[in-house]
């Protein structure tokens, strides 16, 4: 075993187990509920710029509009 010099930088090493996604959730029943313009004004339909979306299950969203 080669014991480099700089190992003793490091700390303690210890392994632990990785974590990943537990659950995934399907969005296709999301509905927007509300969509304003930068400014705070709430706005009919997507304009030019860039929008805030309000969906029904709390979700906020900037989307871009071209």
């Amino acid at each position: 075993m080669i014991n480099a010099d700089v190992w003793k930088d490091f700390g303690n090493i210890i392994e632990y187990d990785a974590t990943g996604i537990d659950k995934v959730t399907n969005r296709s029943n999301v509905k927007e509920i509300s969509r304003y313009s930068l400014n705070g004004q709430r706005v009919t339909s997507p304009t030019k710029g860039v929008n805030i979306v309000v969906y029904s299950d709390g979700c906020i969203k900037k989307v871009a509009v071209q």
